[in-house]
């Protein structure tokens, strides 16, 4: 070990250094942590090249400063946390930067490497948030949990902004900020978000499970992504050229074109990919509302805003029966959603008023009604169909809509329509926060929560599970883009997830904090 330098400490009396930072090899940063000081000093000389202080006060106390020197921070609770830079003059009052957290009684702050990012631990969580100039509308939260009580000295940005080290007792976490969650695989996808009130992208998986049809915001089919991970290409349609609801028919997709009035859907243009199968749907002017592979397979129902049915074939799209749709519909009213269940053959429809009927296509009569007029969103699950209250409920029927079979609490959050599997087991719903909840249809337990991605908070994102039901497939809309998530949720996939991350045996306890139920026989990691 060779000693370069030997300097008395600058601070004398109630204040003394607490933290040194190295910026480079010819300089070095002091903090006094008591009240807020600083000194840029030149390591060969000590001599003073910057210093001021922040004034800190009796309730604040200060965070793990950024390694290169040129930020710290302090808190005393506020969700506003002030940052300030190492150099001019501090202005205890005016920061110049800030970082915004849902905190209240904070035990650790840490800024990463260069400052960009402010990470703050609270009653067992970590909220990771971006760092801006003072004033600016707050950016989304990161928000982490599972590592429990963190002490002052617990917590700290290591090599780069997006990997986190806590401490919490003898357990240390490594937190990797780069991915979304342990159990995404990520692809960015060339889909433009649609109009503000647009609902967002919506998607559709092959039957084999290997690729995502994918509608925008605004109704057009865009393109065909395979899942990461699977080796094809992908497939691109036009801009506008394909609006419609895409429909699966062994590996290409049918798209049942919609028009509006005076703007007939039934031009295709030349040079489509040939994995598109599209002609034009119903009457050619009215929006489709929802279409689906009939139970023989060679049918694609469709259902457009009058609520009238057609059969269509799927090769020619030549209408082989239609189901006119209610009266009432035929003078200026619309339907607010439909969605088509291929086996059996059944439609259900949400009118403007809020109720919900469930129709018999094939003899063209209605065979169930749900009680009540306040009604948001309707889908089908396997045999199961759900509706989604007003109040953010979903009640879960038989695909009949005769019997209600159970409830599932919601609030005003669950603001998107729900999505179910194939098999009537799961549930997916989206919160108004981007959050993606996951819930087993046949008790009610919530089984999963989903972030959204990179934290971008409030978002819309369009969700589907593959046809085996194992993965849940959702693609959100980002400033640039999208991006497309593929989660693999079969149990095996969970256990193993939670194996690697441990590198070990699990505990009971470790099973019942990041499972939530009770842990099986065998924790055994293989």
């Amino acid at each position: 070990m060779v000693v370069r330098a030997v300097h008395d400490d600058p601070w004398v009396g109630l204040a003394s250094t607490g933290t040194i930072i190295e910026p480079s090899d010819s300089e070095t940063v002091l903090f006094e942590n008591g009240y807020g000081g600083w000194e840029r000093r030149q390591t060969a000389d000590w001599s003073v090249q910057g210093e001021s202080s922040a004034a800190l006060g009796a309730h604040q106390w200060p965070g793990i400063p950024s390694d290169n020197g040129g930020y710290f921070t302090a808190t005393n609770g506020d969700s506003t946390i002030p940052v300030w830079r190492t150099e001019g003059t501090t202005d205890p009052f005016h920061p110049g930067l800030t970082a915004q957290a849902p905190i209240s009684s904070p035990t650790a702050l840490a800024l990463s490497p260069g400052g960009t990012e402010l990470a703050v631990a609270d009653s067992g969580v970590i909220y990771v948030t971006p760092v801006t100039r003072a004033g600016a509308p707050p950016p989304p939260v990161v928000r982490l949990t599972g590592n429990g009580s963190i002490n002052a000295t617990g917590l700290r940005f290591f090599g780069d902004d997006t990997h986190l080290l806590s401490a919490s007792g003898d357990e240390v976490a490594v937190w990797n900020l780069s991915q979304v969650d342990r159990l995404a695989r990520t692809a960015s996808v060339p889909v433009q978000p649609g109009c503000f009130a647009c609902s967002g992208p919506s998607v559709a998986i092959s039957p084999d499970g290997t690729r995502a049809a994918i509608t925008d915001g605004n109704g057009n089919v865009s393109v065909i992504e395979p899942l990461p991970g699977v080796a094809a290409s992908r497939q691109l349609a036009p801009a506008g050229t394909l609006h419609g609801p895409p429909v699966w028919d062994g590996r290409q997709v049918i798209v049942p074109l919609t028009g509006s009035p005076g703007n007939p859907g039934s031009s295709v243009s030349a040079g489509l990919p040939a994995v598109f199968r599209p002609w034009p749907a119903g009457d050619r002017t009215d929006p489709v509302l929802a279409a689906g592979l009939a139970n023989d397979r060679r049918t694609v129902i469709v259902v457009d805003d009058r609520g009238r049915i057609y059969f269509e074939d799927t090769q020619t799209g030549t209408v082989r029966k239609e189901i006119p749709g209610p009266p009432d519909l035929a003078f200026g009213y619309v339907l607010a959603a439909a969605a088509v269940h291929s086996s059996p053959d059944l439609v259900a429809t949400r009118d403007y008023k809020g109720k919900v009927t469930v129709i018999d296509p094939d003899h063209g009569r209605i065979i169930g009604r749900i009680p009540g007029n306040d009604v948001r969103y309707v889908t089908f699950s396997g045999d199961r169909l759900l509706v989604q209250r007003t109040s953010g409920d979903i009640e879960v029927w038989n695909d009949l809509g005769s019997v209600r079979q159970r409830v599932l609490p919601g609030d005003a959050s669950y603001t998107w329509p729900p999505v179910g599997n194939q098999q009537g087991t799961l549930v997916a719903r989206e919160r108004s926060d981007g959050s993606i909840e996951v819930d087993d249809l046949g008790t009610g337990t919530i089984l999963d929560n989903f972030p959204s991605p990179d934290g971008l908070g409030a978002v819309k994102t369009g969700i589907a599970f593959t046809p085996g039901g194992t993965h849940l497939v959702t693609v959100t809309e980002v400033p640039d883009g999208a991006e497309l998530v593929d989660r693999d949720i079969a149990g095996f996939a969970l256990v193993h997830a939670a194996c690697r991350a441990a590198s070990r045996n699990l505990s009971p306890s470790e099973w019942r904090t990041f499972v939530g139920t009770s842990p099986p026989s065998d924790l055994t990691c293989s």
